[in-house]
């Protein structure tokens, strides 16, 4: 089931700020609107630590000034860890030999031949990638046929001979009626690349000694592993539809069919990787949702929702049609040949094609009689409105039914329920089946009688690397009744447990927001999660029925998304203060893409009760609460008792490491709204944990601009200054000051790593110093990377399985120099399973790596909404949460006033929003569980 929820806290707002204080503590639960007490957070102090590794140079500075402002440099890597069980793994990287050569690098640009009319003004270079990618493929197999120049599809070009700076290419376009087209091709030397640098990069042992230096070298290697990257990707580039990073093809599978207006492409994705005393190709399948080549009127009946074509007369359904018709491409059928459009203007829709008119032989024409008379074609709904096509302010008008949507456009918006679950289940693939895949497109993609990488001198190896790992221990369990055993397989369960900390629920309510509520057993299912909780301890007394709260909001969605502020609100006036609790049931099912769907309502919900009521709100899907499976409202009883104040349960820590003797653990991510939402902020998290026990929160959030100057995403947090001095401010309430500070950090790409070290370290050192001129705590900053492409497969007797929790690599296809590390916390319940790739960039407390890899294995057993080990640690896990949470609630905001899409001017001070969306919960609740 969908089961999230929130609670009331009223804060002191600042600019750009919300504070919000999230626990699960032993004691009571904090009156509302009061901050955690001084009293009964005592600190627990560690073991003696163990014997630390020889100390290493240290990131940035020396002795004497360990916190420079600039000129962090990632350490060196330490030895290879020792600790847990050997096992042998398959990892989808393939051997290359790159030769000691240099190629030739150039800028590419591509003009229009100038016409008569045309060759007096200024030449603007052409960048649509499709005309690119074709003059450049028609240029290499023309011209430079015995050149084997590789393209990177945008604006460089490789080659191993010198070639001439300009080129005239003839060429014929298939999306414009296959239109003879001539364009200008113009070269421009910028360098030379040598290929050897990547060898090098593998021979390394340490860092640089200087930043300087390691800027230079990472330059170089960034510029040679690019021109091996398009070496690569020119072979599959002709042939396949480039995505992204990715090349991908339709199979005609029928569980490849999402549903609706999608269906689902594969591919694969590849990328050269530095390895010790190796260079390897990373090769991983990959999947994308695709919109179907339908004719356009279809394909707007299903993106609508609609029934008869007689609806997209309607003016608000022809708003709606605009947002989805932008950006689209599609073909028309009207002429012999096809022609390609695209979508470009605001008002995409016109008249009629019985009145829309044009001026044709010295007469006006409407665009019924034009289809008729030159093209023998009658057109079938000539009474709804025509697509205007045209460039700039001329009108181009076209007919709907002799449009259809060109093949291959990936589809950026966001899915339905079922469709997500229909692509889950494709990609789902079990391990041996997802390594036997590898291996046969790197068979495809890889042949050894490429001429290119003949040419070149590149060889490829077509076995998958074999080496060995190491699996870690699991930690105990305890609960107040029990102590669970080591998991298994990272699941653990507890029956005849009673959580750490289980609250007193007296006062919640059940509300069902559905149109149809006749299935609903509620005495039934009243009883099982009064059941469940005295399992688990919670004292729960019975609901108040919706029913009891009036006649009038028996269904609860008589009058839409309205109802739902109507009925919480009713209850909450009703009840007071003592209300504790609303359950809200939810049909998942429900789905209307021109009215309002489950997602709506469960939006709704969370910005009802948290920001504006102040009530903690658990959803439930309504087929899990008609079914009522024990172990389904168990799971609800865990995050309903974690929202309230409670505590589930403890991990046992080794207590031969120093994990919280003295140190404060943060997690950090920024959450970004979908492509198309450039008018949507980036929403930043951090979050520290307050006690040893790993169970108590406090968090702090920020939205921020989403793009920034290159209309990139903007990754980097922007307050995180001010950030940090909540975060300090709240755990020296109730700690002391941390001696040391281990900070994940999630969400940061390898290419933005020297912009956290340069901007986000310096902001986390500087809010330190505002505690103190002296106080400057030791910080270690891990960066967690879970969109990756490397799989682990367990290799035992000869067959393939999914690693188990606890598995971590830390050589072989690691950084040859730098401190970085894979580990796989988490059981995989579907499909193959994906280790997390953690990169440290900063460390002065030094741990080994057998005490960091424990004590990030061992916290991703602390996480509180389940009875299972996650993927990365809960602290930037929940920071994730909350963002998506405080996303959630935006959403909900917006829609309300009817803003989506730009219709109404939208102001961008974010301070605004953020205080229209601003969570008003108790502080001593996990309110995102």
């Amino acid at each position: 089931g969908f089961i999230k929820n929130f609670q009331l806290y009223k804060t002191k707002t600042t600019v750009y700020q919300t504070r919000v204080l999230m626990c699960a503590s032993k004691s009571d639960t904090p009156t509302r609107g009061k901050e955690v007490a001084r009293t009964g957070a005592a600190t627990r102090t560690a073991s003696t630590p163990t014997t630390k590794q020889q100390p290493r140079v240290k990131s940035g500075g020396t002795e004497s000034s360990p916190y420079p402002i600039d000129g962090y440099v990632p350490p060196n890597r330490p030895q290879q860890g020792t600790i847990g069980e050997i096992l042998k793994v398959v990892i989808n990287f393939f051997r290359i030999t790159v030769p000691a050569i240099t190629v030739h690098q150039y800028d590419v640009k591509i003009y229009n031949i100038a016409s008569e009319e045309t060759k007096d003004k200024e030449k603007h270079p052409i960048i649509n990638r499709y005309v690119c990618r074709s003059v450049m493929n028609e240029l290499s197999n023309s011209n430079l046929k015995d050149q084997h120049p590789a393209y990177d599809g945008r604006a460089i070009l490789y080659c191993k001979n010198r070639l001439s700076s300009g080129y005239i290419v003839k060429w014929i376009d298939k999306e414009d009626g296959d239109r003879e087209r001539e364009h200008a091709v113009e070269l421009k030397h910028t360098g030379q690349v040598d290929l050897s640098v990547l060898t090098k990069i593998t021979q390394r042992e340490s860092q640089f000694e200087s930043k300087q230096a390691h800027d230079t070298f990472i330059t170089a290697h960034q510029t040679a592993t690019n021109a091996i990257d398009a070496l690569f990707r020119q072979f599959a580039a002709v042939r396949y539809t480039p995505m992204g990073r990715g090349f991908y093809w339709y199979s005609k599978r029928p569980e490849y069919d999402l549903g609706d207006e999608l269906e689902l492409w594969e591919g694969y994705t590849q990328s050269v990787r530095p390895g010790h005393k190796q260079v390897y190709l990373n090769l991983n399948m990959s999947y994308r949702p695709v919109i179907k080549p339908l004719e356009l009127l279809e394909y707007l009946m299903m993106v609508l929702g609609l029934r008869n074509y007689d609806q997209l007369c309607d003016k608000y359904t022809m708003e709606t049609a605009t947002r989805e018709l932008v950006s689209l491409e599609i073909y028309s059928s009207h002429l012999k040949k096809k022609r390609k459009y695209k979508m470009t203007k605001k008002s995409v829709f016109v008249y009629p094609a019985n009145k829309q008119s044009f001026p044709c032989e010295g007469k006006s024409i409407t665009v019924l009689e034009y289809f008729k008379t030159q093209h023998q074609i009658v057109l079938k709904h000539p009474y709804l409105p025509c697509i205007d096509v045209g460039r700039g302010e001329k009108v181009v008008a076209l007919p709907m039914e002799v449009c259809y949507v060109k093949e291959g456009q990936l589809f950026r918006k966001e899915m339905t329920l079922r469709q997500k679950q229909k692509m889950i289940e494709a990609t789902s693939i079990p391990p041996n089946h997802r390594e036997d895949d590898i291996r046969y497109t790197a068979t495809e993609m890889l042949p050894p009688n490429d001429p290119l990488r003949e040419f070149y001198g590149i060889k490829t190896s077509d076995r998958m690397e074999e080496t060995e790992c190491r699996q870690l221990p699991s930690p105990n369990i305890k609960y107040r009744t029990n102590m669970i055993p080591q998991p298994r397989d990272g699941k653990w369960q507890i029956r005849n447990c009673q959580l750490i900390n289980p609250v007193a629920v007296n006062v919640w309510a059940i509300i069902h927001f559905s149109h149809s509520v006749g299935r609903m057993r509620y005495a039934e299912f009243i009883n099982e999660m009064l059941r469940q909780g005295k399992e688990k301890g919670i004292r729960m007394q019975r609901a108040i029925n919706e029913r009891d709260i009036g006649e009038n909001y028996r269904c609860g969605m008589k009058r839409g998304l309205d109802d739902i502020d109507d009925v919480m609100g009713y209850a909450r006036d009703n009840f007071g203060a003592e209300l504790q609790l609303i359950l809200c049931i939810i049909d998942r099912t429900l789905r209307g893409k021109n009215s309002y769907n489950s997602d709506d309502i469960y939006n709704r919900i969370k910005l009802v009760g948290d920001s504006k009521l102040g009530v903690v709100t658990q959803c439930i899907d309504q087929k899990n609460a008609i079914s009522m499976q024990g172990s389904t409202l168990g799971g609800v009883c865990l995050k309903m008792n974690a929202k309230l104040g409670g505590t589930n349960h403890f991990a046992t820590v080794d207590t031969t490491i120093p994990l919280l003797a003295d140190t404060m653990i943060i997690g950090a991510d920024v959450n970004h709204p979908g492509v198309t939402m450039y008018e949507s902020p980036s929403i930043a998290v951090a979050c520290v944990a307050l006690d040893r026990d790993i169970s108590r929160y406090y968090s702090t959030c920020r939205f921020q601009i989403n793009r920034d100057e290159a209309k990139q995403r903007q990754e980097i947090i922007l307050e995180f200054e001010s950030m940090c001095d909540d975060l300090l401010r709240e755990y020296t309430r109730v700690n002391a000051n941390p001696k040391q500070i281990l900070f994940y950090r999630d969400g940061v790409s390898e290419s933005q790593f020297q912009f956290s070290l340069e901007k986000e370290l310096p902001a986390l050192k500087r809010a330190c110093l505002k505690l103190g001129k002296d106080y400057k705590p030791k910080i270690t900053l891990v960066c967690v990377q879970k969109r990756h492409h490397m799989r682990m497969f367990e290799l035992s007797k000869g067959k393939i399985y999914n690693v188990l929790p606890g598995t971590y690599l830390d050589h072989t296809i690691t950084h040859p120099y730098e401190y970085d590390f894979y580990l796989c916390s988490h059981a995989a319940l579907k499909g193959t399973a994906r280790a997390t790739h953690y990169h440290v960039l900063h460390d002065e407390i030094n741990y080994s790596p057998n005490e960091l890899y424990t004590i990030t294995n061992q916290l991703c057993y602390c996480y509180s909404r389940c009875t299972k080990s996650v993927s990365i640690p809960p602290p930037v896990y929940y920071a994730d949460l909350i963002a998506y949470r405080y996303y959630k609630c935006y959403d909900a905001y917006r829609c309300k006033r009817d803003l989506v899409g730009g219709r109404e001017p939208w102001t961008m001070d974010w301070d605004y929003h953020r205080r229209k969306v601003d969570i008003r919960m108790e502080p001593g609740k996990l309110f995102w569980a």
